[in-house]
């Protein structure tokens, strides 16, 4: 035994931050948490921090809807149209006929959607059809064939985003539901085909994930070819799914995202429309039709764009207002109307001309719906990746060919117009001011043209406003191109003009100047949802010409002409008219980057044009490249120059009383800020860019701009653009970022002629606070994969530290009881805090930056799927993954030392819980109890009842109920197991068993310690002494069980062991372990879970083609990890050193490593990955637990034989650094040093042994143990402990001599001491060889029985029943104590039987029921008829009721090994008894003066060995003392 060396050898402490990991575990705790709370406050405060809120004008319906399911069950033979049902909506007041009458539109409900939601919609396209209260049509649609029939399906609000089999069940449906109205709405007629003959095409409008299912409608096998040509979505996700916990959406979204379709023409017209950022249900960047990589198949039949872009809305909307907000209903219902009105519904005549060309169906399709969208090309991310009009991307990525020119809706519906050049009628002449002509230079770069105005455009059918005003002509615009005229003699010029329709110019929010004359605070609300910005003369109007445009059509001039002095709407409102236009150059402004910002340079402009129209560069724009990320919030700060600021003050200002005319000297507008990403679509506005409380400080007399930079303007900004795991467009990194700025020209020359810009600088800077939000945004699901990640990491290498310590000890002849560590104690570890995590942080910013590298040798597109899916999917942006990643990571490791001190807390809770509320007899009913040790060291044998048990649960699952169901069964019962073994500890800790440590460690037992039993509820009075000693090792303060033999494990002694509390706690830390495992996977498995309780709810129980539900597979390990469980015990580490150091860590470790890199993007891989490793440890565990036992148990014997007896290197006791302290109660003992073996670990001793039954010696009490006198347990007078009775007689000896001679007594005294020592050593060393050579003979009989009977596991603690009661008991003071095992026999025991122990009668009856035992030989009737003649007539009742009852005798120890036990297994029997007697010292043997005595035993040696050694200190400080007193 090594000793511990000292503290004053002890090397230089460490610093206490370094010596404590706590304190550091603290920190990283306080510094996740602070992360956590602030993003969370962030995303809760983002739309207040970005001033967003939703403007949608609430919607008025009067819905009804027919029920059509039992018309088209015979068009579903899947067999759905019991599940789903197909309605038709009717509009109250308008649509008089219940028949369909009109053209078939259907809707699809999204994730948990509702059939009704299509009654907004629905109502508007009634509305815009029919007169009011229906009493004829509409003008702009009395040439069409009918309305909008409009069809909604009821998916009984099936949770389509968790369940990949639930997405193709309704693709099935919609299919069916297709082939159903095809049936209905007939072709008409023609000169040689019948009515039906030609097939009609079904559009579609779908919400969320019904997007998702009608694209995998034409993926299925019930598909008809081209029966779907339109699909409208409305914030659906086309590019990732947006709760990956299921391996079926994710395989949906590879079908429709990279596989071939069924469809044999052309592909259908996709339209996405997402609600930006106030759809916190799920990001809008999967929308982006770009992003996701749709648009690259076929760009003419792709729109994707926001509702922020759309003209007349501006605003972003939540999940749920997309599908009722007025403003976006009103132009979706008109929009299908057109489609129905221009193109019909034969799908021969829709699809026609190809997918080029100015005549293509698609193209004029998608044109179509551009126009009634409003949607200009900035912000129609759809067709096309296009960037800034004029740049090299642009015209690299141009089309070719016909696709160059653009289509028309209708055919020639753009009219031109052949004007005379020359003469009084030439087009040439401007007559007044209010017609002005622009003519293109040749000298100068390409520029395109702009023009902004209030005027009235005309009436634009297209328009899906809603509204029904007349708007008159009151602004004309020519295009102009001169050509030859071959017909003039004169040779002379004409020119083709082409007349600007309305639906070319692009609506723009108003950006009104402060009224000098009112009082009202400026600038107004925008977006305002009670104001109709469509109305004339509340809006702005812009025409923009692009370059390749006006080269395209060979344009040499621009005509325009005002039609109208001052506009209609705008007299009537008071309001002036303005007309701003201008060439305006493409090449963008410079910008500067800076360390923290980004500055867009404003540059003076020329200026052009003539007459009185200040004609100086309307727009300026700037592309910033590398900005289109939607994981970063900015802040654009405008500084405005002092001349823009004079220019207001002179404006505002009383004295300037400028008239209310179409003055072109008037200031018209504030400046207008627009941004926007090409690549998504996304766009914001910010109009009336005039600095706040600028306005009342000049009406208050103030002079306000004499300091600009009091003055700065602030915007909050956040588009979608680049995101997380899809690939960004080609034009992302180049393009970047658009800012557009307008601004009057007239109002920045008011004050100063030469006023170059209205903003001196225009800076961008990053908003840390509300980029926080939108990271939760994108990221709020890596608590379902990064928290198992770190477990996983964390667990492998606690596991492999474990697996070493069982090995160790098992090559050490010990037992496997190495205690499991606890997990929070794993988790705050140093380990873990100082090596675990900093590995993990540095290596996701090592795999980041390795992410980046790769990602630079791939095209944007071509780039490999698991690259762009790996860790945070940003590649493009490593410097973002350099922080985000590790406050991810410390975020998961916060939430998973929380989520462990829950779970730990609420099992110790519900302990309590029940202990104060039932009792305690329940709590230790609900623990394992004592028989846990020994059930958990069998093999893995299932018996009949769990093989029942198992196989019934894999066959549901298999035949009816998914694997999700059976997984959540799994938890609950491990919750129950968990419980249990929390119980367990707690009733350990009480006392409530024989056997119970603390294990492990330095141990001190003081008033905490367990408390023993009573000796009058455990010992019989009548047939038990007791003896005190000592047991070396560890302290030691509990009762000690020996009885039959084969259980526990072997010490150094020889005996079994069992710490209680050790493996109590050990079990529960890897049950605790593994239902935080469950806990984690449970999400991933709930999903799935509420799609089959929402089915049984509405009667389906109907399976899908695919099983992957129902496969065994998926939970058959966790099946079995909680059956292990169930029965009380814990997982192995394996058999051999391999298993359990290397292979099962390693997989635990790739685990995490996966679930880190690949968790985010497909989280369901996390649960793939851990049932892996389940069936991996289940299988170490089954090959452990084989041969186990068997392991264990040889690995004594083997060293046995190597080097003899059992204690032949046993050293001699000797003076230990520390010495036993006994308190007075005995209650508690602190031991160690003297006869304690390092391997023995201080476990708690319990041999389970037969012995014949006997009395203590009755010279016990003179052997000079400390304890009580034989002839019983209760009484008697207390003799001197050990070594006492020496030293007191020394000591009165002492008293009596003279003092003088003191230190010559001392030294014959310690003289008498010493020999006693050497004595005692020499009796110890006799006794130990004598007790070595007894158990090694019992041993090799053992081994010889097991040779008999066959081997395996039949003899040892495997198949030993606890249930047998103990031969002796051992006190916590020591006392050994031998008892008459009584057991409940039937017609024997009576009550009030004292013979019977109180605490073993409860539940004995039921529990020994099963043990052998041995009957009684029947009496023969001769004994029985003298026995009652004898006896006479008063036993006869007694008699009678034991007549026919063939007593049982207790059961044998032996025959619960064997019915017929061998000859060497009953003299193994013998001799462990003997040993066991002569280890402790029970026996009486007859000396040869036939006296009765006790030999000592090794414990009470070893107890008179320290006695003495204390005794002999004592003397030699006594002799030293005289010594220096002499002196």
């Amino acid at each position: 035994m090594t000793s511990p060396s000292h503290p004053s050898s002890s090397a230089r402490q460490k610093p206490a931050w370094i010596s404590r990991p706590w304190l550091l575990t603290f920190l990283i705790l306080l510094t996740s948490s602070f992360l956590a709370i602030l993003s969370l406050s962030s995303f809760a405060s983002l739309p207040r921090q970005l001033e967003i809120d939703q403007q949608c004008r609430m919607s008025r319906m009067f819905p009804s809807y027919n029920d059509h399911t039992a018309e088209m069950a015979s068009y579903s033979p899947s067999g759905l149209h019991k599940k789903y049902k197909l309605y038709l909506y009717r509009e109250g007041n308008y649509d008089k006929s219940q028949s369909p009458n009109g053209s078939p539109a259907l809707y699809v409900p999204g994730n948990s959607g509702s059939y009704a939601q299509i009654r907004s919609v629905a109502s508007s396209s009634a509305r815009q059809y029919w007169r009011p209260n229906g009493f004829g049509v509409q003008e702009d649609f009395k040439d069409a064939k009918g309305p909008v029939d409009w069809w909604t399906v009821d998916f009984n609000e099936d949770f389509s985003a968790f369940h990949g089999n639930t997405l193709e069940q309704q693709a099935t449906f919609l299919n069916e539901v297709v082939a159903y109205l095809r049936s209905i709405y007939l072709s008409p007629p023609t000169h040689n085909l019948m009515a039906g003959d030609r097939k009609i095409s079904i559009p579609i409008l779908a919400h969320s994930m019904g997007g998702i299912a009608a694209r995998l409608m034409s993926h299925v096998g019930n598909y008809q070819q081209d029966s779907v040509d339109t699909i409208v979505t409305l914030s659906s996700p086309h590019g990732l799914p947006p709760v990956p916990f299921d391996k079926g959406v994710q395989k949906v979204y590879d079908k429709i995202n990279h596989q071939n379709s069924k469809q044999s023409g052309l592909p259908p017209l996709i339209i996405s429309i997402a609600g930006g950022l106030l759809d916190t249900q799920l990001p809008s960047d999967p929308t982006s039709l770009s992003l996701a990589g749709i648009s690259a198949d076929c760009p003419a039949a792709r729109i994707s764009t926001y509702t922020s872009s759309m003209p007349a809305l501006w605003s972003s909307v939540d999940h749920l207002a997309i599908m009722w907000c007025d403003q976006l209903r009103e132009k979706i219902a008109r929009a299908f109307l057109l489609d129905s009105v221009a193109f019909g519904m034969i799908t021969e005549e829709r699809n026609q001309g190809g997918t080029s060309g100015k005549k293509s169906g698609i193209r004029r399709r998608r044109e179509l719906w551009r126009r009634a969208l409003g949607l200009n090309g900035d912000v129609d991310a759809g067709g096309g990746e296009r960037g800034l009009p004029g740049s090299l991307l642009a015209k690299s990525l141009a089309p070719s060919g016909e696709d160059r020119e653009e289509p028309e809706v209708t055919p020639n519906e753009t009219p031109i117009l052949k004007m005379d050049t020359t003469g009084s009628n030439s087009i040439l002449r401007t007559a007044s001011a209010s017609e002005m002509i622009f003519y293109q230079k040749a000298d100068e770069p390409p520029s395109s043209f702009e023009l902004i105005t209030n005027l009235c455009v005309g009436a634009n059918p297209s328009d899906g406003s809603g509204l029904s005003i007349p708007q008159p002509i009151e602004i004309v615009v020519l295009l102009c191109s001169k050509t030859m005229d071959p017909s003039d003699p004169n040779k002379g010029t004409k020119a083709a003009c082409e007349l600007v329709l309305p639906w070319r110019w692009e609506l723009m929010p108003p950006s009104v100047l402060p009224d000098p004359r009112s009082n009202v605070s400026f600038p107004d609300r925008f977006p305002d949802a009670h104001r109709v910005y469509a109305v004339p003369g509340d809006t702005v109007r812009r025409l923009s010409i692009d370059s390749r445009t006006l080269a395209e059509k060979r344009i040499d001039f621009i005509r325009v002409e005002r039609k109208a002095e001052d506009g209609m709407f705008l007299k009537h409102r008071n309001l002036a008219s303005f007309i701003r236009a201008d060439w305006v150059k493409e090449v963008g402004g410079p910008t500067v980057r800076r360390a923290a910002s980004i500055e867009l340079v404003t540059h003076p402009s020329e200026v052009a044009g003539d007459g009185d129209l200040y004609q100086v560069d309307l727009l300026s724009r700037w592309s910033v490249a590398r900005m289109d990320t939607s994981l970063l919030a900015y802040e654009i700060e405008l500084v405005p120059n002092r001349c823009y600021l004079d220019a207001l003050q002179l404006y505002l200002s009383p004295k300037s009383s400028i008239p209310i005319t179409s003055n072109p000297r008037r200031p018209a507008y504030a400046p207008i800020l627009q941004v926007a990403n090409y690549a998504t679509g996304d766009s914001r506005w910010y109009p009336e860019l005039v600095p706040k409380g600028f306005a009342d400080g000049v009406r208050r007399g103030k002079v306000v701009s004499n300091k600009p930079e009091l003055n700065k303007i602030r915007l909050p900004l956040a588009l979608h653009g680049t995101s997380p795991f899809l690939p960004p467009s080609s034009m992302s990194s180049e393009q970047g970022v658009s800012f557009k700025l307008w601004h009057d020209p007239v109002l920045t020359a008011f004050a100063h002629n030469e006023c170059p810009k209205p903003f001196k600088t225009i800076s961008v800077r990053r908003r840390v606070r509300a980029s926080a939000g939108l990271l939760v945004l994108r990221y709020r699901l890596f608590l379902a994969s990064w928290p198992m990640a770190v477990l996983c990491v964390v667990s492998s290498l606690s596991w492999r530290s474990w697996a070493r310590s069982v090995a160790a000890r098992r090559s050490q002849g010990c037992s496997d009881q190495s205690s499991f560590p606890s997990l929070l104690e794993t988790l705050t570890s140093h380990s873990t805090v100082k090596v675990v995590l900093p590995c993990l942080v540095a290596g996701s910013i090592f795999f980041q930056a390795c992410q980046s590298q790769l990602y630079h040798f791939f095209q944007p597109r071509s780039a490999p799927s698991w690259l762009v899916d790996s860790l945070l999917g940003i590649p493009t942006q490593p410097g973002l993954g350099f922080l985000l990643g590790p406050s991810l990571l410390l975020i998961s490791y916060t939430s998973l030392v929380l989520l462990s001190v829950v779970l730990d807390s609420t099992l110790l809770l519900l302990v309590k819980l029940i202990r104060a509320t039932i009792g305690t007899r329940t709590l230790v009913k609900l623990s394992w109890g004592h028989q846990t040790w020994n059930q958990a060291k069998q093999p893995m044998l299932l018996k009949r009842s769990s093989l029942v048990g198992i196989g019934l649960l894999l066959i549901s699952v298999l035949v009816f109920m998914p694997s999700q169901f059976a997984f959540l069964v799994v938890f609950l019962i491990h919750c129950v197991n968990t419980l249990r073994s929390r119980a367990d500890v707690e009733v350990a800790k009480g006392g409530r068993y024989d056997l119970v440590s603390t294990g492990g460690g330095d141990r001190t037992f003081g008033s905490a310690a367990i408390k023993a039993k009573r000796s009058d509820e455990v010992l019989d009075e009548e047939t038990t002494t007791t003896t005190t000693f000592p047991v070396p090792g560890e302290g030691i303060n509990a009762t000690t069980s020996v009885s039959a033999a084969g259980g526990g494990t072997s010490n150094h002694l020889g005996l079994a062991t069992i710490d209680s509390i050790a493996w109590s706690t050990s079990r529960y830390n890897q049950h605790h372990f593994f239902l935080l495992l469950l806990l984690l996977l449970l999400p991933l498995r709930a999903s799935v879970l509420l799609v089959w309780a929402r089915n049984l709810s509405v009667g389906w129980t109907g399976l899908s083609n695919d099983m992957t539900d129902h496969n065994p597979l998926d939970v058959g390990a966790f099946i079995l990890l909680t059956w292990i469980f169930a029965g009380g015990r814990k997982l192995e580490p394996g058999r051999r050193a391999i298993e359990g150091e290397v292979l099962l860590p390693a997989s635990i470790l790739l685990s995490g490593i996966d679930s880190i890199l690949w968790g985010l993007r497909h989280t369901y891989r996390v649960y793939d990955g851990l049932n892996l490793v389940v069936s991996l440890a289940l299988i170490c565990h089954w090959r452990g637990r084989r041969y186990g036992s068997e392991m264990i148990q040889a690995e004594p014997i083997r060293s046995t034989a190597r080097r003899g007896p059992l204690w032949e290197n046993t050293p001699p006791p000797r003076r230990s650094w520390a010495y036993e302290r006994l308190e007075d109660d005995g209650s508690s003992i602190q031991m160690g040093g003297l006869g304690s073996n390092p391997q023995s670990g201080g476990h708690t001793t319990s041999a389970n042994l037969d012995l014949p039954p006997s009395s203590c010696s009755s010279n016990l009490a003179g052997s000079g143990i400390g304890g009580q006198r034989s002839g019983g347990a209760g009484g008697g007078e207390t003799e001197p402990s050990l070594g006492q009775e020496s030293t007191q007689s020394i000591q009165e000896e002492r008293q009596e001599k003279d003092p003088d001679s003191e230190g010559e007594e001392i030294q014959d005294d310690l003289q008498e001491l010493l020999e006693e020592y050497l004595e005692t050593i020499e009796t110890y060393q006799e006794v130990v060889g004598d007790v070595s050579k007894r158990f090694s003979e019992a041993f090799l009989r053992l081994s010889k029985a097991k040779m008999e009977m066959g081997g395996g596991t039949r003899l040892g603690k495997d198949s030993y029943d606890q249930r047998i009661l103990n031969d002796l008991v051992v006190d916590p003071k020591l006392c050994v104590s031998r008892i008459k095992r009584v057991y409940s026999v039937e017609g024997e025991e009576e009550e009030g039987d004292p013979r019977v122990n109180s605490i073993d009668r409860v539940g004995r009856d039921d529990e020994t029921e099963g043990l052998r035992r041995r009957r009684r030989r029947r009496r023969p009737v001769e004994e029985e008829v003298e026995e009652k003649d004898e006896q006479g007539q008063k036993d006869e009742p007694k008699r009678q009721a034991r007549k026919n009852v063939r007593a049982r005798l207790p059961p044998d120890p032996l025959h619960q090994f064997s019915a017929l036990p061998t000859p060497s297994l009953r003299q193994a029997q013998s001799d462990f008894t003997s040993a066991v007697d002569r280890l402790l010292g029970v026996n009486l043997v007859v000396d040869q003066d036939h006296q009765s005595r006790r030999p000592p035993g090794v414990l009470e040696l070893v107890r008179k060995l320290q006695a003495l050694e204390a005794s002999i200190v004592r003397q030699r400080r006594r002799r030293r003392g005289v010594a220096e007193q002499k002196l």
